[in-house]
């Protein structure tokens, strides 16, 4: 099935079950438990074990740390979930309602609270949603447009600060791929301090986030950054498939210069779009 419509199965599924259901759960379950039967080639007794090999696996993977990492995602979600029923996430919102009065005010007092969660992104985005969603939707602001800033500002606040669970995991990155002769006497904290004001992606998602906030940009009564996200996705899952079959068809002297002509269409497109008036 390697190469064919079926690798998309899963994807597809999980999709459309969580915005049928709204359970996101529920919906990686089934589409994960798909996959496992697409791979065993409908055989459930060889799909399970197949799954809770891999879960295992998984787990215990890198010495153990994606485990320790789960349990440390779970712990957070208690933590969320014992503000929220101490009455913590009623009292914040009841205070940002009652100072914060127009929709582009709410808007920005979210993307702030997002940034000052900037320990982990697991983090900002279950505190940020839990204390903001109740309050955005008085003001009929979109489930969607909630979860694009909250989702885009975590990642871009984290990789920034020093002292976040991403800088961690970049500070190991570097020490792992550098040797002392690269380093020229940095140690890696430093590199990585120096290197921040050259990430440029978080750098401007963050500007972005707060321009499209300040210019209430929309499109078909969405965000803009939204619908391109949506677009983004759709378009990213096709791409797949095809590039997949095509690829796999082709031949080995051939593939180099499909690649080469793949890269230089996406580049004019890139040029192409940037061309375009504004919103687009």
């Amino acid at each position: 099935m390697e190469g064919t419509f079926w690798a998309l199965v899963p994807a597809l599924i999980t999709i459309i079950i969580a915005l049928i259901t709204k359970q996101v759960y529920i919906s990686l379950f089934i589409g994960i438990f798909t996959g496992a039967m697409l791979f065993a080639h409908g055989n459930p007794l060889t799909a399970f074990e197949n799954l809770f090999e891999v879960m295992a696996k998984t787990l215990s993977g890198d010495g153990g740390s994606h485990g320790a990492i789960l349990i440390f995602i779970l712990m957070l979600g208690v933590l969320v979930a014992l503000i929220d029923k101490a009455g913590g996430t009623k009292a914040m919102g009841n205070w940002f309602a009652s100072n914060v009065k127009s929709r582009k005010g709410m808007l920005a007092v979210t993307a702030g609270f997002g940034a000052l969660m900037f320990m982990d992104d697991y983090f900002n985005r279950l505190a940020t949603g839990t204390v903001m969603r109740p309050i955005t939707d008085k003001y009929r602001i979109s489930r969607v447009k909630l979860a694009y800033i909250i989702g885009s500002l975590s990642v871009a606040v984290c990789v920034l600060v020093p002292i976040s669970s991403w800088a961690s995991a970049i500070e190991s990155n570097i020490a792992s791929g550098l040797t002392e002769e690269a380093l020229n006497g940095d140690n890696i904290y430093s590199l990585y301090l120096k290197s921040a004001a050259c990430n440029f992606y978080p750098i401007l998602t963050i500007v972005f986030i707060f321009a499209t906030i300040a210019l209430g940009m929309d499109f078909f009564g969405m965000d803009y950054k939204v619908a391109t996200t949506i677009m983004q996705i759709f378009g990213y899952l096709i791409s797949k498939f095809f590039a997949i079959k095509i690829v796999s068809e082709l031949k080995r002297e051939n593939r180099l210069k499909f690649m080469i002509f793949s890269v230089a269409l996406a580049e004019l497109a890139l040029v192409f779009f940037g061309l375009l008036p504004q919103p687009f």
